[in-house]
Parts: C-alpha cells; structure tokens; sequence
C-alpha cells in the first residue's frame, strides 16, 4: 500500500474506494493512527506485508525485516496484526528499503 500517514489525530472513516491499512491505537499515554495519506502527520509511507498468514509463535520474523533495514540506516515503523507483520517506510526511503532487503536474501514483491 503506499499513501498512508501516521499522526496523533484520529484516522476517521477512509475515503470511499481505500483498500489499504487503517490502524488506530491508544494507550494511556497517546493515540495514534494509520490511514490515507492527507498531507498532515508524517508521511507519505509505503507498507509492506509479510505474505500470507504468520503464526503467533514465530520469533525473529519482525528482527530478520528490520535489521537490513538499520544497517542501511532507513527508518522504519513496525505494526502486527494477528496474521501479519507490516513495516511502514517513508516513500523517499522505499528504493533504499527494497535494495536493503534484496541484499539481504529477502524477495520483495509487488502487490
């Protein structure tokens, strides 16, 4: 998905058509959100996804994506759902992103 934002505002309803990630979270410290990119909040970002279903229990998925990642000092957001992991990288570092992760051994596909 690409066009997403992350602010501290509330994300609303997305626009009619939007098939992307949508993701609002609060704690007793803050809320935030993920949705369509407005031009507010930062952003824009591209999201990947691992494909398919993971299961719970795996460890080191999440580390394996981010550590290519930091190598190449490429900033990065991690969210999971129950099924998935996704990385949220800012649209300027998306070229970057992708070479990290094919250097690394990790296919990179378009959806």
């Amino acid at each position: 998905s690409s066009d997403l934002r992350s602010s501290d505002a509330s994300v609303g309803a997305p626009p009619d058509g939007w098939s992307g990630l949508v993701c609002a979270t609060a704690t007793p410290e803050e809320r935030s959100s993920i949705g369509p990119w407005t031009g507010e909040g930062l952003g824009p970002f591209i999201a990947y996804s691992v494909p398919g279903s993971l299961d719970p229990s795996l460890v080191g998925v999440l580390a394996g994506l981010v550590e290519p990642l930091a190598q190449a000092g490429v900033p990065v957001m991690a969210l999971s759902t129950y099924r998935t992991d996704w990385l949220l990288v800012e649209e300027r570092h998306a070229a970057e992103a992708e070479t990290s992760w094919v250097a690394a051994g990790i296919e990179v596909l378009d959806a």
